[in-house]
């Protein structure tokens, strides 16, 4: 039958540009996350151009102004998509505002978010950090999306995206004003995130900091699935 991809981790970050910070070179972007040479990016398309070879980019090494930056995407050998790094609408936010950016890095399965957790740290030295998080997702859900695909026996496949007020869990508040998608096993919030949760009533564990960030273990994971019921769409544990 079909061949069984691993399951994978997953790295997202909600991120804006240091101030006074006009320019970000992506081709060290991706070397920084990139410096435990596991993620294999052959191809990279900018701004939805055509995938081209990492050889044949010449602008990965020049800066690009974040008013220019719309998307990059890098993909693996079997066109699986290891990075990303794309702008994002924010509602009630100026146009003129500084803009936010999703990132995604996508790793092997390694239930101990060791890595995950250094690369959510080292993000702060780059970018101002809103929010971002790590999980495991199953060989059939979209680490893009993180929705699971449905595959037929002829091997197409369809994905199904949730509207925006189904994904995150203040639907309407802007990134940059403490929006945050839902609780995983390891967290960083920021001060208005946090303040958010408080507000809603969310229920959290302390949890032990690494630098802002929150890591819960199993034990606290059913801890928080227990007292907060009323928000159980927007807990992403386990391996999907």
């Amino acid at each position: 039958m079909f061949g069984k991809s691993p399951p994978i981790n997953l790295v997202r970050a909600y991120v804006a540009p240091l101030p006074g910070c006009a320019t970000v070179i992506i081709g060290e972007l991706m070397v920084y996350l990139f410096a435990d040479g596991v993620a294999q990016a052959l191809k990279v398309s900018i701004n939805y151009d055509a995938e081209r070879e990492l050889s044949t980019r010449g602008d990965l090494v020049r800066p690009i102004r974040y008013s220019d930056l719309e998307c990059v995407m890098a993909l693996n050998k079997l066109g699986e998509v290891v990075f990303s790094f794309s702008k994002q609408f924010q509602s009630s936010v100026n146009v003129n505002a500084t803009p936010v950016f999703e990132l995604t890095l996508v790793r092997p399965e390694d239930r101990s978010f060791v890595e995950e957790i250094k690369i959510l740290t080292r993000l702060k030295d780059l970018f101002v950090l809103f929010s971002g998080y790590a999980r495991t997702l199953g060989a059939d859900w979209s680490p893009i999306s993180e929705m699971k695909v449905k595959r037929s026996i002829f091997s197409s496949s369809s994905v199904s995206i949730p509207k925006r007020s189904e994904v995150w869990l203040m639907p309407g508040q802007a990134i940059s004003a403490g929006a945050i998608r839902g609780i995983y096993p390891v967290n960083y919030w920021s001060a208005s995130a946090i303040d958010n949760m408080r507000r809603i009533g969310l229920k959290l564990p302390d949890a032990e900091l690494s630098h802002g960030v929150r890591c819960f273990d199993e034990g606290q994971q059913k801890q928080i699935a227990e007292d907060n019921p009323q928000f159980a769409r927007y807990f992403h544990f386990g391996s999907s």
